[in-house]
């Protein structure tokens, strides 16, 4: 991977992979088409990394807020582990080193970066969840910009987040030339 490039992960849905639990996508033109003309784009699905199928069962985050369970909508299985596993090997892998940010899917359970519907014990569902992806990811690289799609179709907050981006790239070009 070129040093000098920005690198952005995506989660790939955004970018037209139909990868979602219901074999669709969720594209988003600015990223696919305005943004993909200035950096270099990396798809990641983290229900792919983990080896879950297109189509799949919807995944709800059941439990508690700071540490719900990732758990299937009809089968109830609990896919945190598998999730959390995954995500591990997925950070530890070099690329990740060159990213200057991540573009999540907002209402994910694996890529959500705030307010996720967590289910509670007690059948309340609160707007507080994290992803289990995004949660390792953030937990990890706190420094790295991230932000979801839907935030970009806001002008100021795309221009913050991409200065953030720039800034940030200057950064780690800063830090590899010590």
């Amino acid at each position: 991977m070129s040093e000098d490039k920005i690198v952005i992960a995506v989660s790939a849905c955004l970018l037209g992979h139909k990868v979602r639990y219901d074999g669709e996508h969720r594209r988003h033109e600015w990223i696919a088409n305005r943004l993909a003309q200035r950096v270099k784009l990396l798809p990641i699905c983290p229900e792919l990394d983990a080896g879950l199928s297109v189509p799949r069962e919807p995944i709800d985050l059941i439990g508690e807020i700071g540490n719900p369970r990732a758990i299937g909508r009809e089968s109830e299985t609990d896919l945190t582990d598998k999730l959390r596993q995954s995500a591990s090997i997925r950070l530890q892998k070099k690329d990740i080193k060159h990213f200057s940010a991540f573009i999540f899917k907002d209402k994910s359970p694996s890529c959500a970066i705030r307010g996720e519907k967590i289910i509670l014990k007690s059948g309340r569902i609160v707007r507080k969840g994290t992803g289990i992806f995004a949660a390792e990811l953030m937990r990890r690289y706190p420094q790295l910009p991230v932000i979801h799609a839907i935030d970009l179709d806001d002008d100021h907050k795309r221009e913050s987040f991409m200065t953030h981006v720039l800034a940030y790239h200057r950064q780690q070009a800063d830090s590899r030339n010590r």
